[in-house]
């Protein structure tokens, strides 16, 4: 079964409530999210998760710039004063 939705690192399927793995290097369909079904009626969630590098660096670069920014304004006040 493929959604048509665009694959990205994070996205988790859930089969049944059990998890299940996701296809997307498929020839036919590439790039889609997919994942295998037996016969049936089935409860299927896809979900996109915060479980991806890039948003683990992201949130640690924007850690880091805040902390400099931080240490700047504290040892250098009168040099980030705006003019009028």
């Amino acid at each position: 079964m493929f959604e048509r939705t665009a694959y990205f690192p994070g996205w988790e399927v859930a089969v049944d409530g059990r998890p299940a793995p996701v296809i997307y290097e498929d020839a036919d369909y590439p790039g889609l999210l997919g994942y295998r079904l037996s016969a049936g009626t089935h409860q299927v969630v896809s979900r996109f998760t915060d479980h991806t590098p890039a948003r683990l660096w992201g949130d640690r670069i924007s850690l880091l710039s805040l902390n400099l920014f931080g240490l700047i304004f504290i040892f250098f006040p009168k040099k980030l004063k705006l003019s009028k």
